[in-house]
């Protein structure tokens, strides 16, 4: 026996284990079947599949048909009307090429009719029969001579399987298909179809049973058996995630990667201590006096409000400062994980370092409650919750407010900054959606003190209502400037009459733009205005409360709204474990549930989208305080 063959018989009994009830025949596809004595026939054909194998797929047909007109008697006519049905199959004429392959599945020639068979099985695939193509090219597993062809045939059958929803049977073939693989590339390639799959469409009910079935030498067994581990940990099964390292560490040994990833995983989840709440700030930094603020909010709720409870049930806080970096708010998730082993995280605060923390979170399953108006956070995944005002739900309730109102007519004065761009775009699709519309846009740069020329372009439009998304300090010059424009702050439908030479006008505020100062230096030109708010201090007509009385007490001020929902994180951590939540995904759960918190501010626990439900409720001025807006 030649040396080709005893290599081509190797890989034969080496794909033995996935011949399924297939006789012993090895098949190669660049085989050709028939042989000729006529020398310009063996010519003329040589030509054609030399520019088949190119790819030149219109020359070779042309080369084919002349073969045929040619010589239509000759022994390899067979052989070319296959590799007509080839090229047809290459360039997507799957009905023709079926017709070559039909006719050649019924000839004697049993090699030639094998063939034609597996190209069926491939335009099957491409026809989308998916069951039709895994039943024709089934027979030829682990009798496929060349490699290439080997791969092709496991790649479609995964194909086929994946699209049937046959998963397990997909990781199956991908196994074959790196069996077979001649290259790194290749193996490479295979590999990263079975994550796919495995990290992808896979069940549960699909893990267990790849768990049974798959073998444990394959590309596919350890991925599956760290992905049972990891749906494990989500839910805190630590014995069953304990069990998929030890069948990891027999498969791939102790010094692969994967087995120290996944034991260092389970080691950092399993040490959890229920009453450690970590919290990550920008305590240094473009927002540290908001950072700050948050802290004292954290620092009440952690110590003042916990006098008098045992030792061994009071909860500890440990902060770390991310400095507005998202490395660094990464780096310190890592830390307050592995190090603290907190149960749960609050913060961080602007955009990107909340994004990096809640990403990094979501990698550990622990829950995080972010205190970022920033978009669309929660999306990161189920250990991603928000515990903030955002601009949506402050447009929203704001923009409702027009409609029940009766007010049609809106303009918008708002600082250029991406704030205020924001919140003006947020509103004004949401005034549109309630039926009124905006008739006016002023906008002035941040710093601008006096605001004549920018108030100017609204003079003449029949404004009813001005939506202010400004700093507080931006509304106490901005009140009485508008007041001397000839718009006066006016209950919308008030009987009271606006003072000479101005008309009344609702304002609108949402929570950036009203404090205790705010109404004490401009409420005479305020009165009647509509203010969305997620907490009031007890100057501005807020409820008396334990948390406000101890944050006065220890820093001589009233609480920010940001204190507030603080305050209102920590709290809503401290009472699922109390209720006894003693894990990460119990906490997760507890905190998924909750729809009726009575915290200090208006949120009322999390949407199903893990958002904060009912987060700002609208007030309105009066006097010197805010009430509710009847």
């Amino acid at each position: 026996m030649a040396r080709g063959c005893r290599m081509a018989f190797a890989v034969v009994l080496l794909l033995s284990a996935v011949t399924v009830g297939c006789p012993a025949r090895a098949v190669r596809l660049s085989d050709v079947s028939g042989t000729t004595d006529d020398p310009q026939a063996e010519g003329a054909f040589r030509r054609a599949m030399r520019e088949f194998e190119s790819g030149r797929y219109e020359e070779a047909r042309q080369e084919l048909d002349s073969f045929l007109t040619r010589f239509p008697a000759d022994p390899l006519v067979a052989d070319a009307r296959l590799t007509l049905g080839r090229i047809a199959l290459e360039t997507g004429d799957v009905p023709r090429a079926r017709q070559y392959f039909r006719e050649l599945r019924r000839g004697d020639d049993q090699a030639l009719a094998e063939q034609a068979s597996f190209f069926d099985g491939l335009a099957l695939e491409r026809a989308g029969d998916h069951a039709g193509a895994i039943e024709a090219l089934r027979p030829f597993a682990g009798r496929m001579v060349d490699p290439a062809d080997a791969e092709l045939l496991y790649r479609t059958l995964s194909t086929a399987s994946t699209s049937l929803g046959d998963h397990v049977g997909a990781l199956r073939w991908v196994d074959a298909v790196a069996q077979v693989a001649t290259t790194q590339s290749a193996r490479r390639a295979a590999e990263q179809r079975a994550t796919q799959i495995v990290q992808g469409p896979l069940s549960a009910e699909g893990v267990e049973q790849a768990l049974r079935t798959l073998p444990r030498g394959g590309v596919a067994w350890p991925l599956v058996v760290q992905r049972s581990a990891r749906d494990a940990l989500d839910v805190s099964d630590f014995a069953r995630a304990t069990e998929m390292l030890a069948l990891l560490r027999d498969s791939i040994g102790d010094e692969d990667q994967r087995v120290r990833d996944l034991g260092e995983a389970i080691s950092d989840r399993r040490n959890v201590d229920p009453h450690v709440i970590g919290a990550v700030l920008p305590l240094s930094g473009r927002a540290r006096e908001v950072g700050a603020e948050v802290l004292r909010g954290l620092y009440v709720a952690s110590e003042g409000l916990q006098e008098g409870v045992p030792e061994g049930q009071r909860f500890r806080l440990v902060v770390r400062d991310d400095a507005g970096d998202p490395e660094r708010a990464a780096a310190a998730v890592d830390d307050l994980v592995q190090t603290e082993h907190v149960i749960g995280i609050i913060g961080s605060i602007e955009g990107g370092t909340a994004q990096k923390a809640a990403e990094r979170a979501q990698s550990y399953s622990v829950p995080i409650l972010l205190l970022s108006p920033r978009d669309d956070l929660p999306a990161v995944g189920p250990h991603v919750f928000r515990a903030y005002v955002t601009n949506a739900s402050e447009a929203s309730i704001l923009a409702a407010a027009t409609s029940s109102l009766g007010i049609r007519d809106v303009a918008i004065v708002h600082p250029d900054i991406p704030y205020g761009r924001a919140l003006r775009d947020a509103f004004a699709e949401q005034v549109s959606a309630a039926g009124a519309r905006v008739v006016g846009e002023a906008r002035y740069a941040p710093g601008t003190r006096t605001f004549t020329d920018t108030l100017s372009p609204l003079r003449n439009v029949p404004v009813q209502a001005i939506f202010l998304p400004c700093p507080a300090a931006d509304v106490r010059l901005l009140a009485p400037a508008l007041a001397a424009a000839g718009f006066w702050s006016s209950a919308h439908g008030s009987p009271s009459a606006p003072p000479a030479g101005t008309r009344a006008t609702q304002l609108l505020l949402p929570s950036v733009g009203i404090d205790a100062e705010t109404v004490r230096v401009a409420g005479r030109y305020l009165q009647g205005a509509v203010v969305s708010t997620p907490f009031e201090p007890p100057s501005l007509g807020g409820a008396p409360s334990a948390f406000s009385s101890s944050y006065s007490s220890r820093f001589s001020r009233e609480p920010s709204f940001h204190a507030a929902f603080a305050h209102d994180a920590w709290q809503l951590i401290r009472a699922a474990v109390e209720r006894g939540a003693s894990s990460r995904a119990a906490l997760r759960d507890d905190l998924a549930r909750v729809r009726d918190a009575r915290g200090v501010t208006a949120m009322r626990g999390f949407g199903e989208d893990r958002e904060p439900l009912s987060p700002v409720r609208l007030e309105r001025v009066d006097g010197i305080r805010l009430a509710p807006l009847e």
